[in-house]
């Protein structure tokens, strides 16, 4: 049903403007011939087609069922649905009823099991609820059997197998780059100590105690580290964001995925206590500079 394209499809029935007005006439063309097919802007590519050519598609579930299509638009670019293909299904379900007549009445294997996926909208969970009972229960759905869940659980079981690569960024990727921030910065910062043991111990002459050389040294390292990590953050978001379009890395319904806004707090506080707990041991050391030591190597 092409029509449901602009109205259950995800992410296409936000569309506004121009977009959503190419995307209606292609419904509008593949509603009047059976035989279009929208492909994705990524199926185009890796196919080496253009809108307006023909091909043939077969398929390893339906063997025997050869459909001669003509691609006659693209799946508008950027969406979940780059690498999907749309087609009516009055098409492959008038291919099987000539598969009947031409096998002696003989129907396809596989005539009754064509239909894998139907999404259905509701108003609240109760309606998706008693909706999904009587299809369950029905006898009419029973060979195959039918499944009914929500969209997220769907999607949950799907991701289900990634889970321990998600797990692993999270709790031993993640923690590992901020370590390995934490020993850089600590490392600039007892450079920084030793080369400027001068001015510590002039700024003790001139009146500094040392928790004014301590609040100094980590408020410096933790100033850098808050710019750094904020311009980071910045400058990932908007790379990623506007210039890339994304990153082109296709699971389950997900074509691209994008940075959020919130990375730019993330940026910041990330940068703030890494520069503070790498600065702190440094910082405590600078406190003890004794001038007499220092002035003495001088003189």
């Amino acid at each position: 049903q092409p029509e449901k394209i602009p109205t259950m499809v995800d992410e296409l029935e936000d569309l506004t403007g121009p977009r959503r007005d190419e995307l209606l006439q292609i419904v509008e063309k593949m509603k009047s011939q059976r035989n279009g097919v929208m492909l994705g802007t990524s199926v185009l590519k890796r196919l080496k087609k253009r809108v307006g050519e023909r091909m043939k598609i077969t398929s390893f579930n339906f063997r025997g069922i050869e459909l001669e299509v003509e691609i006659i638009g693209a799946t508008p670019e950027g969406t979940r649905h780059d690498t999907s293909s749309f087609m009516n299904a009055e098409y492959l379900n008038a291919a099987f009823d000539d598969y009947k007549a031409k096998n002696k009445n003989q129907p396809h294997p596989m005539a009754d099991k064509s239909l894998g996926l139907v999404w259905l909208r509701f108003d609240t969970r109760s309606d998706f609820e008693r909706a999904a009972a009587q299809i369950m229960n029905s006898p009419l759905y029973a060979n195959p059997a039918v499944k009914c869940e929500a969209a997220s659980s769907a999607i949950a079981t799907f991701l289900e197998s990634l889970k321990d690569i998600f797990w692993a960024m999270r709790w031993l990727l993640a923690p590992a780059v901020l370590v390995t921030l934490s020993l850089v910065i600590a490392n600039s910062i007892s450079i920084s100590v030793r080369e400027r043991r001068m001015e510590i111990a002039v700024l003790k002459v001139l009146g500094f105690r040392p928790g004014h050389v301590l609040g100094l040294i980590l408020g410096e390292a933790v100033l850098i580290g808050a710019a750094s990590g904020l311009a980071s953050a910045a400058g990932a978001l908007l790379l990623v964001n506007r210039v890339f379009g994304g990153i082109n890395f296709p699971i389950a319904f997900f074509s691209k995925f994008f940075i959020p806004v919130d990375a730019l707090v993330w940026g910041l506080a990330i940068g703030t206590l890494t520069a503070f707990a790498g600065a702190a041991v440094p910082a405590w050391s600078a406190r003890s500079v004794k001038v007499a030591d220092v002035f003495a190597k001088v003189a």
